[in-house]
């Protein structure tokens, strides 16, 4: 559950962003208006090394903003999946190649000029952007699964991730005309 308290993961971790990585979570964000600070790796709001994830209600989208130095800059931008109320998102990062996934398809794919290395010395966090307090809203609502890889995940391997929304669970049944049968559904979607 996500109260807009922060959530640091091990400093020990900064190496882990200075080659091919993955970056994967399902969230379920509560109602809101504005931008919402979702993960970061930044020292200030104009540090020359970030990594910044954000969700914007206005046209329901992520962005990510990576960058490393004043020279080396991607920006990424991904839809939420209108028809899921959870949404599986993955960024990975294969040399220069960076792409952005939500619920296992492909949303924004970027190639850098040059390598991109996001080791800082700043801890990856949740809700704990430096520009929290001017620009975006501590996160609010349900974060789940949350899979680093110290590798770049293939687009098999986001979609293993996913979970689907919606699960039919009446086993395989023959249904002959004028027949009826009862269908046994599931949802992770709350309502």
């Amino acid at each position: 559950m996500l109260d807009a308290q922060v959530l640091e993961f091990p400093a020990s971790l900064d190496t882990f962003f200075t080659n091919d990585f993955s970056l994967c979570f399902s969230i379920l964000p509560d109602p809101f208006t504005g931008e919402m600070d979702l993960f970061s790796k930044s020292m200030g709001c104009i540090s020359d090394t970030a990594l910044n994830i954000s969700l914007r209600s206005r046209d329901s989208t992520f962005q990510i903003n990576i960058k490393r130095g004043l020279d080396r800059n991607i920006f990424l931008t991904a839809k939420l999946d209108p028809s899921s109320c959870w949404q599986n998102f993955c960024l990975t990062k294969n040399g220069l190649d960076f792409r952005v996934y939500v619920n296992g398809v492909l949303k924004d794919r970027k190639v850098a000029p040059n390598v991109i290395q996001l080791d800082n010395g700043i801890p990856l966090k949740i809700n704990g952007s430096p520009c929290q307090p001017t620009r975006l809203l501590g996160a609010t609502g349900k974060i789940d699964r949350i899979v680093l890889g110290n590798y770049s995940f293939d687009a098999r391997k986001v979609d293993s991730l996913y979970i689907r929304q919606q699960k039919i669970l009446t086993q395989d049944t023959i249904i002959f005309l004028g027949d009826q049968v009862n269908i046994r559904t599931a949802s992770n979607c709350p309502g």
